[in-house]
């Protein structure tokens, strides 16, 4: 089955001919090419994303030539012997733990993140008790439900949710985001976002996400957009979260249309990135059909077509349909495996060792049939400074109340001191500041009736943050507040001294409004009769929000720019089945919020 290029809420790229792939060969640089040794060779069977663990054991997913969602899990060990070939359906990507003992295998569109333990035999099986952690991100907790994954030398978990992600039932995270965990589930840092510009960075800045790799150790974070055609790196920071570092691949100036460029150093829809054990940077062009070598700083290394060789035109398939190349895959040898085209780059010449990572011995691989398990590398050490997270173990809250003000009692540790805590109320977005911690604390719930919730954070005085956990209760009545908490001493208060009354200091003329509205939240129907909606639109600006625009989830053309109203209606795509919508708002001085996605189930 014939894979859709583009399922984005903007147009299609362009499509590039077989001869203007061609003419793109002919046109690299032979020198840089010949520098890199790599033989294309027919690999077989269409085997897809995947990535090596600490041993050197290989791990790709596979498809059926026929049955799109037969897919299986492929480990090859570090002599290229098959070791296991495991059913999974609906899978796209695979990560493994270290030392293989048991991986992570994503599928996005409706298939949720899943965890597969090795057993005895060297097979593995599904850990039905897992569960897919979960993230807060604009406000809503999602589930880390990603098409594309890695893992880094010590276990921790990368998810793109990104493109072809959250469009069917079931999955319903369509947010543009990247989440990180450790090995037990713990959110360690999140970032990313929809915006349809040339805006790079932490926030708001992902144009359609793609790819996502990383570095053994950790350090270097790399993501891809389909409609920019570019390449972002995050690099680790002391408290282990990321900080945008670069970018490479297309630009406003070199690619204005978006329509993706066949020629080294640029990209066109790069929906695959992956790192090989020596750090160096691949990615996928898919309108073209080829892969690139980059190193870590983005200094171009090598390209090749990677296309089917028996078609009547390079680029083209024997029916007539333009060939791509989705997905890639990079095992322990350093060859690159092309997704869809069942072609390989095979590495040649002597392959240097792998690099050790942080100071830690490289694992001696250990070809043996049923790989047993082996250990985990140790965490980053950081020679200053506290860089461990304080722990939220817990907190309850009534299960009823008859007011909205309630006592929360908090159980928290650190290696140190916990310093500071933050709530926030269901809505999710409206934390309060940090203050100091106490076991027990006073907190408003949202005004009204009915089941509230309660989001609770602690943070250190190194400003590690824990994880955010979440409880809920049931408010039956606006009744007044309990008494509050009596505080063991009391510091009396000292009379203050009257001073003399101040002189105001002159206010400074405004500067121009450089900040963009946030779309807080959309409402919309679970289900609903017939394509037009109603719709709650919640936006907030620092200075007021004017205008709102929508797109359909197919998002082939916004509406024009409406007055801002938070109910408003909008007549969805066509037909029967799930449906989206985007929301866009700005102010009056013209800056532009990201756009926020929601799912109704059309009946009829």
């Amino acid at each position: 089955m014939r894979i859709p290029l583009v399922r984005s809420p903007r147009a299609s790229h362009k499509l590039i001919s077989g001869l203007a792939v061609a003419l793109f060969l002919l046109a690299m640089p032979v020198g840089a090419q010949a520098a890199e040794d790599y033989t294309l060779q027919p690999y077989g069977t269409k085997c897809v994303s995947g990535q090596p663990d600490e041993r050197q054991y290989s791990y790709t997913i596979c498809w059926n030539d026929t049955v799109r969602q037969e897919s299986y899990l492929r480990v090859d060990a570090p002599n290229g012997t098959r070791v296991a070939f495991v059913r999974m359906p609906g899978a796209n990507d695979v990560a493994p733990a270290p030392d293989g003992s048991y991986v992570y295998v994503s599928g996005g569109s409706g298939n949720p993140l899943r965890k597969f333990v090795r057993t005895a035999t060297g097979s593995y099986e599904q850990d039905y008790a897992w569960k897919p952690p979960t993230y807060v991100f604009d406000g809503e907790r999602v589930p880390a439900n990603g098409r594309q994954i890695a893992t880094d030398g010590y276990g921790n978990l990368y998810v793109a949710s990104g493109m072809w992600t959250g469009d069917t039932p079931g999955n319903v995270n369509l947010t543009h985001s990247v989440a990180k965990f450790d090995p037990s589930g713990k959110v360690l840092d999140v970032f990313g976002g929809y915006n349809n510009t040339w805006k790079t960075g932490r926030d708001y800045a992902f144009y359609s996400l793609g790819g996502i790799a990383v570095s053994r150790d950790g350090r270097y974070l790399y993501t891809t957009e389909v409609h920019n055609s570019r390449v972002q790196r995050f690099d680790r920071q002391a408290d282990g979260t990321y900080k945008f570092a670069m970018t490479w691949g297309n630009n406003a100036t070199s690619d204005p249309f978006r329509v993706g460029l066949c020629m080294p150093t640029m990209l066109a829809a790069p929906y695959d990135i992956a790192v090989d054990p020596w750090g160096d940077v691949w990615t996928t062009s898919t309108s073209c059909t080829y892969v690139q070598k980059f190193s870590k700083d983005g200094i171009w290394k090598f390209s090749s077509y990677v296309g089917n060789r028996g078609a009547t035109q390079q680029g083209m398939l024997p029916n007539g349909e333009q060939e791509r190349s989705h997905n890639i895959a990079v095992n322990a040898h350093g060859d690159v495996i092309a997704g869809e085209n069942r072609n390989v780059l095979v590495r040649g010449g002597v392959i240097p060792p792998w690099p050790a990572i942080d100071a830690q011995p490289t694992p001696t691989p250990t070809p043996v049939p049923v790989p047993g398990p082996g250990p985990v590398p140790g965490p980053t050490p950081v020679p200053n400074g506290d860089v461990t997270a304080p722990t939220l173990r817990g907190f309850t809250i009534p299960a009823t109340t008859a007011s909205s003000a309630i006592d929360v009692a908090i159980d928290a540790t650190d290696n140190v001191a916990v310093a500071t805590v933050r709530m926030a109320t269901d809505n999710g977005d409206d934390w309060t500041t940090w203050q100091p911690y106490a076991a027990t604390m006073r907190f408003s719930l949202r005004a009204g009736t009915g089941p509230r919730g309660v989001y609770v954070q602690v943070r250190d005085a190194a400003g590690n943050e824990s994880a955010i956990a979440y409880h809920t209760t049931n408010v039956t009545a606006q009744g007044p507040a309990p008494a509050p908490v009596p505080v063991p001493n009391p510091v009396p208060v000292p009379v203050p001294v009257p001073n003399p009354v101040p002189v105001p200091v002159p206010v400074p003329a405004p500067g121009p409004d450089v900040t963009d509205p946030v779309v807080r939240s959309v409402a919309i129907p679970a289900t609903n009769v017939g394509s037009t909606v109603g719709l709650i639109v919640d936006a907030t600006d620092n200075a007021a929000v004017t205008e709102m625009r929508m797109c359909d989830d197919y998002c082939l053309g916004w509406t024009p720019w409406v007055p801002y109203h938070a109910n408003v209606s909008f007549v969805l795509r066509a037909g029967a089945g799930y449906r989206g919508v985007y929301v866009q708002v700005r102010d009056a001085a013209g800056n532009e919020s990201g756009a926020l996605y929601r799912t109704t189930l059309v009946t009829a």
